[in-house]
């Protein structure tokens, strides 16, 4: 696939996106071809805010989000990703909340 011509803006310090950036420095060029995600302990968060909900639908490749020990206690601002299919802890297909 052709790199991603839009620059990206720098994320906001502290946030869910700069963590993710920091993580995945080298495979941030073209997120939407990311498969695999683990955000286990990369913050502490009960729940997904906006930005993080539209920072993470930008990975329409996502077939595989971990989200251990982040402390969410609702999905009900969960990215909606198409090609997601395993949402650890949850494990199951999240068809249900997109």
């Amino acid at each position: 696939m052709a790199a991603s011509t839009s620059a990206a803006k720098p994320a906001v310090p502290g946030s869910l996106e700069e963590k993710i950036r920091e993580k995945y420095k080298d495979d941030m060029a073209n997120v939407e071809d990311v498969e695999e995600l683990i955000l286990d302990t990369i913050t502490k968060m009960d729940r997904f805010s906006d930005s993080d909900r539209a920072f993470l639908e930008k990975f329409t490749g996502l077939s595989y989000l971990s989200l251990n020990m982040l402390g969410l206690t609702t999905v009900a601002n969960m990215p909606k990703l198409p090609s997601l299919a395993y949402v650890s802890p949850l494990g199951f297909i999240p068809g249900s909340w997109n």
